[in-house]
């Protein structure tokens, strides 16, 4: 049993894991497999500074936290090692400079994603294309259509990221086209205004790192004509009604709004250490008409769950995002972008806290300069 075999099913397991309802079991396993990758993160400096780091933050957490959230927060912590030690199976073939077993995983990714997205598609056709209900199904199996794009962003995420990872210094960006128009198209028809919005910023990712100046033009023209005889035969009111939703669920009366703004009112700096739950002051998560105890906001999610560490990774970001600005990397701009973006209006970045894509994109450079070095020794 090698190890890309091990990190393909650990990518698999995503797509039930986060899919399924009460699918605890899988969240389990896939746990499981990632701890198989620890001898990988107790190599490196920088895998054990990270291990370090979380496990300081989740001793904090737990102590300044209430009792009843200590098993969710171990179980997260489980799941950042096995994030941290997947991340390091990575950053071993960067060292060795073996682009082959890389680009072996990469291929694994896209097929594996391109299965998955199709079996997604199915399902939106079945309840008729644009989804109007809250789940979607196929073969018994019900997957809630709000989690389409954080499983659609997972895969595009480490498949672009090892996709720019190894490319060479001249050579032209080649994605596969339907795994990303794939990609576009069944989160358009999840209905989430989150995942259309973030569909747009993956489209302009994909339009501008697959196509020439005079293939973009071409196209954006072909779709402006294609999209204006279709809208005269498609009935968007469902659609239109949706992203102009107002109501006492929308806007700054939304539940979302109420439970940010009483996270924003009720701050106090030692929450950046022992969690925004310190002391068991939880009352945010528990405000009428707010649903269940998911805040819709990563940044929130991450704070009360590893404290200290969100400030890391939002640094992290925006430095990144400012040094590809400047430095004119468009296309990793418009992935860090779509990545904060999407990051604001759900529970998870992706799929945790910590997770391999949020890794991938913050140390991006680093292992693209360690690649080049180690493959020019």
């Amino acid at each position: 049993m090698t190890y890309r075999f091990l990190f393909t099913t650990y990518f698999s397991l995503y797509f039930f894991k986060i899919a399924i309802p009460g699918g605890a079991i899988f969240y389990a396993l896939s746990s499981l497999v990632g701890l198989l990758f620890i001898p990988y993160a107790l190599r490196f400096k920088l895998s054990m500074t990270m291990l370090l780091i979380v496990t300081i933050s989740y001793i904090l957490v737990c102590v300044g936290s209430h009792d009843r959230y200590l098993e969710s927060y171990f179980s997260l912590y489980i799941l950042a090692i096995s994030n941290i030690s997947i991340f390091s199976y990575i950053y071993f073939l960067v060292l060795k400079g073996d682009r082959f077993k890389l680009n072996k995983i990469k291929n694994d990714i896209k097929n594996i994603g391109l299965i998955i997205f199709i079996l997604i598609f199915i399902m939106e056709l079945k309840v008729g294309g644009l989804v109007k209900v809250d789940y979607i199904n196929l073969f018994g199996v019900d997957i809630n259509r709000n989690s389409v794009h954080p499983i659609v962003l997972c895969f595009l995420y480490i498949y672009s990221t090892l996709t720019i990872l190894l490319k060479s210094k001249n050579e032209r960006l080649k994605f596969n086209h339907a795994f990303f128009i794939l990609a576009v198209i069944i989160m358009i028809l999840s209905n989430s205004r989150a995942a259309q919005a973030a569909s747009l910023l993956v489209f302009v990712f994909y339009l501008f790192s697959s196509y020439s100046f005079q293939e973009r033009y071409l196209i954006l023209s072909l779709i402006t004509i294609f999209g204006m005889f279709f809208i005269l035969f498609v009935d968007f009111s469902f659609l239109t009604e949706r992203l102009n939703k107002s109501g006492e669920n929308s806007g700054l009366e939304s539940s979302r709004f109420i439970m940010w703004s009483c996270y924003y009112n009720n701050f106090e700096i030692s929450q950046l250490i022992f969690g925004l739950h310190e002391a068991g002051r939880d009352q945010c998560a528990y405000l009428p008409r707010v649903i269940g105890k998911n805040p819709h906001n990563s940044i929130i999610w991450s704070a009360s769950v590893y404290g200290f560490i969100t400030l890391f990774i939002l640094f992290a970001l925006i430095k990144n995002l400012t040094r590809a600005f400047f430095k004119k990397e468009y296309l990793y701009f418009i992935l860090i972008l779509c990545y904060i973006f999407i990051m604001n209006f759900e529970r998870a970045y992706i799929v945790s806290p910590l997770d391999v894509p949020l890794l991938l994109l913050i140390f991006l450079p680093f292992l693209i300069k360690k690649l080049n070095s180690s493959s020019s020794n």
